[in-house]
């Protein structure tokens, strides 16, 4: 193994995550978050704005990608993320990915032998 330095970095290292592979793993989850979010992440009056200055350009250099891509279908970039294509997917990712994170949970009685035999007792 051998130590690295910014003035002698591996090399592998540049092809780790390339803006493609991250288009290729992230844009069909991430434009219509990003869309949807969008006033929060450029609008200048949001406090956020300069926080997602990376994530802003990266976004754009996916878009650059997807439009490239889009090409032969002759679509509109953002056409495909109307408010109702949004919710839809918000819709499917909560379904692929089971139950939300953040449910309130009901108080859940735990059933034991002992509380099945009190129950029976009572019917």
């Amino acid at each position: 193994m051998k130590i690295w330095t910014l003035d002698d970095p591996p090399v592998s290292a540049f092809g780790v995550l390339d803006v493609y592979d991250v288009w290729h793993t992230f844009y069909e989850w991430a434009q219509p978050v990003y869309v949807d979010m969008q006033p929060m992440i450029e609008s200048e009056e949001s406090p956020y704005s300069e926080h997602y200055k990376d994530l802003q350009r990266l976004v754009r250099q996916m878009d650059e990608i997807q439009i490239e891509k889009m090409q032969t279908q002759k679509g509109e970039h953002w056409a495909l993320w109307t408010p109702e294509r949004i919710i839809e997917h918000y819709q499917y990712e909560l379904q692929a990915g089971g139950r939300p994170r953040r449910v309130r949970r009901r108080q859940q009685t735990q059933v034991t032998a002992t509380r099945l035999e009190d129950n029976a007792g009572r019917e």
